[in-house]
């Protein structure tokens, strides 16, 4: 067998390959992170100006949450003085002046928080408001409508990113609100149930049904108006909004579901969260509903009744009338027929004949008291 035989290196050959390995260690232990250089605190430091106008800001917000709209326009406008060429800023400055009742101000700053930012849906939002309260209808159906073609282009992270805040569905349901309110005033009656449909449908409270169900009532769709009051169980009524059954009973005794309407007015009548108006509603639809049930049951017996005292005059519509006039005094100076001039025309002549029988000189007075 032939053993190979290797030179052995010379020492300063020797030396010269640890030092060679040595560097190579050194560079793979660095390019795997075993070796690091020493790290340096490099803290930044904001500018006093722009701590400033961070500062300002802030103030802005607080004050206006405060009330103090004066303080909080100045620390605004202290803001844009500085040279800020904010959107949101711009946009908050238009929402403090259009609260002071200054609105041509408050429109030309929307609009220059939408040159700074076009996709800014929360000032567009605002804008298309302000427009509605100066009463130019084409210009804010314009507005909502772009905010609604800006909306379907967004992903949710741009809106944070373009906003600083969330912007979801549930902030749409005033535009569609609003848009169902300008074709209404337009006479589009179809386009204003598409867009009220959708405010409902995005949002179900009991605001949202109840503007819903109104604008059905006022166009005389009282099936579509049942439909939608009834999806909201009131087959409970200790669970459904006072005001839903308020717009339960206008529809059940307008339709003539007088049973009905009878157990949703007892039921209704003493609730603590109906508002006076209502409350007043309430027991005048109960005394129609008395009145009716009691012509029946003496066009049954056959008997005739030339005076309509003759038809009130029982303890359950004393009672009725009893606790109208003790909770009521004034309802005969005070009380507005439909207010909000939605009632079908049947319900609102039968409550106004009724109250000029019921209010003699201003003052209630029972019709089967004697004179």
């Amino acid at each position: 067998m032939v053993t190979a035989i290797y030179p052995v290196p010379h020492p300063f050959i020797r030396s010269v390959q640890r030092v060679c390995v040595s560097l190579l260690l050194f560079s793979l232990s660095v390019s795997i992170g075993c070796v690091r250089p020493p790290k340096v605190d490099t803290a930044q430091v904001i500018p006093a100006q722009e701590l400033e106008i961070i500062a300002s800001v802030k103030r802005g917000k607080d004050y206006a949450a405060a009330g103090r709209l004066d303080l909080a326009e100045y620390e605004y406008r202290k803001v844009i003085a500085a040279g800020v060429k904010n959107s949101s800023v711009f946009n908050d400055l238009g929402f403090i002046l259009q609260s002071v009742g200054r609105l041509d101000e408050a429109e030309a700053t929307y609009r220059m928080a939408l040159d700074l930012e076009p996709r800014n849906l929360v000032a567009r939002d605002n804008l298309g408001r302000l427009l509605v309260l100066k009463e130019d209808i084409a210009g804010a159906r314009k507005q909502f409508n772009r905010l609604l073609d800006d909306y379907n282009t967004f992903t949710k992270r741009e809106l944070l990113e373009t906003l600083g805040q969330d912007y979801g569905p549930t902030d749409l349901v005033s535009v569609y609100r609003n848009l169902s309110m300008l074709e209404y005033r337009d006479g589009n009656f179809d386009e204003a149930v598409c867009y009220s449909r959708r405010a409902y449908e995005m949002n179900g409270d009991a605001v949202q049904i109840g503007q819903h169900s109104r604008l059905l009532i006022s166009l005389g769709l009282l099936p579509q108006a049942l439909d939608v009051l009834n999806k909201q169980g009131t087959s409970a009524p200790d669970n459904v909004a006072a005001k839903i059954l308020i717009d339960l009973l206008i529809v059940l005794y307008v339709t003539a579901d007088y049973d009905q309407a009878g157990q949703v007015v007892e039921s209704l009548i003493n609730r603590s969260d109906l508002i006076p108006f209502d409350r007043q509603t309430a027991r005048l639809i109960k005394l129609l509903l008395i009145s009716r049930d009691a012509s029946q049951k003496l066009a049954l017996a056959g008997t005739k009744t030339s005076n309509s005292q003759d038809v009130l005059g029982n303890s359950q519509e004393r009672e009725t009338f009893d606790a109208l006039a003790e909770e009521f005094p004034a309802m005969c100076k005070t009380y507005t027929v439909d207010p909000d001039d939605y009632w079908p025309d049947t319900l609102r002549e039968e409550i106004g004949s009724q109250l000029k029988m019921l209010c003699q000189d201003d003052e209630l007075v029972y019709p089967g008291r004697s004179q």
